[in-house]
């Protein structure tokens, strides 16, 4: 059996790990599903619930019973929320085509991104001093004659047609593949879900009929 002194240790331990306590702070958390916008269940928007309540009650038909109107919408839930999960994947692989587009599940390396800019800035400083010593040592006519060679440069790439960085679809798939898998753990969870509903709902029509 606990003693008091245990059941006293456990309630302060519950109060030290109880989440956000301001208002601010459980506002931000509840979201923590929203990632994706997939996960969480309350936060549907009210066209979501309205299709939810077609679905069910075309399901159930004249038999309009509480508990069996309540697994027709856990079944239309976890439909709903499996078509997004199938748009959401094709919507992910297009927009990491963009080979500046980066998978949201991976860890943020905004700071390591930035020193190696930073070290970028100074191999290309130290590279621009021997430049700038020639440049310094041209005449005026030199230094005129290599503007203009610049200004014709710089006219023909502005003419040619910029072509649009895009990774093939095989390689943009390869770097969804972190966001996929987020994806297809939301949609075994719903075939999950969807499958006891499914049970569920079988085994209460089916009682209906029993003499």
């Amino acid at each position: 059996m606990t003693s008091a002194k245990r059941l006293a240790a456990n309630r302060i331990n519950a109060q030290k790990s109880c989440g956000p306590r301001s208002t601010v702070g459980k506002g931000r958390v509840s979201a923590n599903a929203l990632r994706h916008g997939l996960a969480a269940r309350k936060h549907l928007d009210p066209m979501r619930s309205r299709d939810i309540d077609l679905m069910a009650r075309a399901m159930c038909g004249n038999d309009i019973g509480p508990l069996l109107f309540e697994q027709a919408q856990e079944i239309a839930e976890s439909e709903l929320l499996l078509r997004c999960v199938r748009a959401e994947r094709i919507g992910v692989i297009e927009r990491l085509r963009d080979v500046t587009a980066r998978s949201l599940t991976l860890p943020d390396d905004s700071m390591d991104r930035a020193k190696a800019r930073v070290l970028e800035m100074d191999r290309a400083a130290a590279e621009l001093e021997p430049m700038q010593a020639r440049f310094d040592a041209m005449t005026e006519e030199e230094r005129t004659k290599l503007f203009d060679e610049y200004d014709r440069e710089a006219d023909e790439l502005e003419s040619r047609p910029k072509p649009i960085a895009e990774r093939d679809e095989i390689d943009a798939m390869r770097a969804a593949m972190p966001d996929l898998e987020r994806l297809a753990r939301y949609e075994r969870r719903a075939w999950s879900r969807r499958k006891r509903a499914m049970r569920n709902f079988m085994a209460i029509k089916s009682k209906r009929f029993e003499p």
